[in-house]
């Protein structure tokens, strides 16, 4: 079960958002959204230095999961410091790579 999503920053071409994923056992698993609406270059670079800021005020660990999962995703997120977790089954019944983000 997913909690509802809080707003981290809304702007014109991008949503990001975090959440927190109840576990089987009760443990919550803290999940970052990014919803992007029209992808550019200069779309980039303000994710990269909006990320800057966040990551610093975001848990220890946190984990993110594209919708379509394909080699542009696993790019994406490795410009974030995200690396790949394991292969996740998903309610849709499509299994995804799951990445993970440690803090430094």
């Amino acid at each position: 079960m997913m909690s509802e999503r809080i707003i981290l920053d809304e702007r014109r071409d991008f949503l990001v958002e975090l959440s927190w994923f109840a576990l089987d056992d009760g443990a919550l698993v803290p999940f970052i959204h990014l919803q992007v609406t029209n992808w550019s270059a200069r779309v980039l670079r303000d994710l990269i230095s909006l990320w800057g800021r966040l990551r610093p005020t975001l848990p220890e660990i946190i984990f993110a999961q594209g919708t379509i999962d394909d080699n542009k995703l696993a790019k994406l997120v490795s410009k974030f410091g995200f690396q790949y977790h394991a292969d996740c089954p998903c309610d849709d019944g499509i299994s995804r790579r799951l990445f993970v983000n440690y803090k430094d």
